[in-house]
């Protein structure tokens, strides 16, 4: 008895940690990546299903989809499909905040993303 119900408490548990850690990703995120010109507004839209993720980024120059994005633990990957161009992103999630890394006119940046949903 004692068994079963350990079994199940566990089973409980890892259903919780793995739906803390989809609402971790999901919702509205905005922040702002410096540019050569001048800083840029980018608003996220993440929406997990298991380990995959999807949603879309909105910029002054419009909205892109993310592709091929993926979940594991408390990092994220994915690719923004801009215009013809294929640009990876990866993130960590840290202390309520996303940190987000890209490479832009051929140089690494990295940039930090807060709820915008709140």
């Amino acid at each position: 008895m004692i068994y079963k119900r350990t079994v199940i408490s566990i089973f409980f548990l890892f259903v919780l940690m793995a739906s803390a850690n989809a609402q971790r990703w999901d919702g509205r995120w905005k922040g702002e990546m410096q540019t050569p010109q001048e800083p840029v507004e980018i608003v996220f839209e993440f929406k997990t299903d298991g380990n995959t993720l999807t949603g879309h980024a909105a910029t002054p120059a419009g909205v892109f989809p993310l592709t091929d994005g993926k979940v594991e633990g408390n990092r994220i990957t994915f690719t923004l499909e801009i215009e013809d161009f294929e640009v990876p992103h990866t993130g960590y999630y840290i202390r309520g905040r996303i940190t987000l890394t890209t490479e832009y006119d051929g140089e690494e940046k990295e940039f930090t993303l807060e709820r915008a949903d709140n």
